[in-house]
């Protein structure tokens, strides 16, 4: 008898010690479990409401599905740097079904240019859902000498003292990237309320004394983001936005990188200029939303080196790797 309850007090003990060792390891095992914390952005500026904006895990590379194309990125990247007159390239990709995203010297800054067209772009449409006739509304241009003569010269241009109404400006400066045409929507349009647009975005743009603009990749994909979510501007006018960027002539960056039949809103940018060094920097950009087949994907590609050729390559390249690469998704 004696025996027999020893063995059953030693059944209980390891009974115990086992039931306890389960609860321990599960308490380990959550704790190895990553924290996502989500990274928020909201409208600002209304008494009541936060509409979302944006909504990202932070440090989300590290839970991507989507290390390939990375990868197969970087392997453009670093060839390019080695074997042409690159010096940095930003990349931005997102998959814009919900999806993984990824940057590469995402926090560098470059001088975006002419894609900066896009957010005026979107002030006038906002504009207009509360006074649709801005859009008829007529302005004289005048077209100024701005001292550079762009590398990628519009197919089409406004002329000077033409009146043509918002609208009609609009659609310049997208389609064909006239600098006048955006100077002369610029010089109509209210300064402070731009500014809080921008703000209400979420989106800072640094500039330095010679007025030159800087952001980031990262930082400027947000505005295809908020234009394919219509998270500031409705659905019709952000509709009206991406079909305009689906039609501009720019087809030297990221179109040349995939086929022709596959939808892409796009703007491209280019800037030279001379730092405080002495030095001349050529810069050349490409972003926009690629409408692959029921896996339509975010792709910001921003480049600096010696010449536009290489750098036009470089963005051919990146674009034709991240195709290949959702491909085989």
């Amino acid at each position: 008898m004696h025996v027999t309850k020893d063995y059953r007090t030693y059944g209980i003990y390891f009974v115990f010690l086992l039931v306890g060792f389960l609860i321990g390891l599960g308490i380990s095992y959550q704790k190895k479990i990553p924290t996502i914390n989500l990274s928020e952005t909201r409208l600002k500026g209304r008494a009541f409401t936060s509409p979302l904006l944006e909504c990202e895990p932070e440090n989300a590379s590290s839970l991507l599905s989507v290390l390939s194309v990375k990868n197969n990125v970087q392997k453009v990247i670093d060839k390019q740097i080695k074997t042409s007159g690159v010096i940095r390239v930003g990349v931005y990709f997102r998959d814009m079904n919900n999806g993984p995203w990824f940057g590469i010297n995402k926090d560098v800054d470059f001088a975006p240019a002419s894609m900066l067209k896009v957010p005026i772009l979107m002030y006038y449409l906002k504009k207009a859902e509360t006074n649709p006739s801005i859009l008829n509304t007529v302005y004289a241009v005048k077209v100024a000498d701005e001292g550079v003569s762009p590398n990628f010269k519009p197919t089409f241009a406004v002329k000077n003292n033409e009146v043509l109404t918002v609208k009609q400006l609009l659609d310049y400066m997208i389609l064909y990237s006239d600098n006048n045409a955006k100077n002369t929507l610029l010089e109509h349009l209210d300064d402070v309320k731009y500014t809080n647009m921008l703000k209400e975005i979420g989106v800072e743009i640094a500039s330095n004394p010679d007025g030159t603009n800087f952001m980031t990749v990262q930082e400027y994909a947000s505005f295809f983001r908020v234009l394919y979510n219509a998270s500031y501007i409705d659905k019709d006018s952000s509709e009206k936005a991406l079909t305009l960027l689906s039609k501009t002539d720019f087809k030297s960056g990221l179109v040349a990188g995939i086929p022709k039949s596959v939808p892409i809103a796009h703007k491209f940018g280019e800037r030279r200029y001379t730092d405080m060094y002495g030095n001349v920097v050529t810069q050349l950009h490409d972003c926009g939303i690629v409408y692959y087949p029921n896996k339509p994907y975010l792709i910001c590609i921003m480049t600096q080196g010696s010449d536009f050729p290489s750098l036009k390559k470089t963005i051919q390249e990146v674009s034709t790797a991240v195709y290949k690469s959702i491909k085989e998704f």
